[in-house]
C-alpha cells in the first residue's frame, strides 16, 4: 500500500482485541498513523465521534505526520457506492446499488 493510512482504534474494544487488530495492522502497514483511544470501546465512532471526527479531519488535512498527499488521492476516486433499501413490485424490501 502506498498511500497514507490512518488507523483507529480503543484499547476497550472487547469484540476485536486492539493486539489482534489495530497494533498488527501498524506494523504491516508502511509508515501507517496508529490513533489509539484510551477507554474507547468497539463502537467509538459513535461513543467517541467528536475525537474521531477531529483526527479523521487533521489526517485528511495532511497536519502532523500525515500526508497532504492524501486528499488529492480522496479527489481522484469514485464515490463509495452506498445501498438504499427499496420498495419492489412485489412489496418485499429489496437493496439497489447507487
Amino acid at each position: 500500500m502506498n498511500v497514507p493510512t490512518l488507523i483507529l482504534h480503543g484499547d476497550d474494544d472487547q469484540i476485536v482485541p486492539i493486539a489482534d487488530s489495530a497494533l498488527l495492522s501498524a506494523k504491516l502497514v508502511k509508515g501507517a498513523i496508529l490513533k489509539v483511544y484510551k477507554g474507547a470501546p468497539h463502537g467509538m465512532c459513535t461513543t467517541h465521534k467528536d475525537q474521531v471526527n477531529e483526527d479523521l479531519l487533521t489526517f485528511l488535512k495532511g497536519e502532523g505526520r500525515a500526508s497532504s498527499s492524501i486528499l488529492r488521492w480522496c479527489r481522484c476516486r469514485q464515490p463509495i457506492p452506498t445501498y438504499r433499501p427499496t420498495l419492489s413490485f412485489n412489496r418485499f424490501a429489496s437493496t439497489h446499488l447507487v
